[in-house]
């Protein structure tokens, strides 16, 4: 399997915050499953390059790390700001 927060994987993980706050954050597993995906993302997709020391978000290929950042994670800030 793959996980990604680029292309194919970005979507779903904004939506389950978008979908808690505009439910009135009453449905706790979309806040629980949107937590679980940024612990996750966190702990083991966060690298950092060499040698200019850039964080990345990578992305998880059949259990090994694909060290690349897809276009479109560069909208992630702006669901963790939400």
């Amino acid at each position: 399997g793959r996980v990604t927060f680029g292309a194919l994987g970005d979507s779903y993980y904004e939506y389950l915050l978008k979908t808690w706050l505009q439910g009135g954050k009453t449905e706790t597993r979309l806040r629980d499953a949107y937590d679980a995906a940024m612990n996750g993302m966190i702990s083991k997709l966060v690298h950092t390059s060499s040698p200019s020391n850039l964080a990345y978000v990578a992305d998880l290929e059949n259990g090994n790390i694909v060290h690349k950042m897809d276009h479109l994670v560069c909208f992630l800030p702006g669901v963790l700001a939400l």
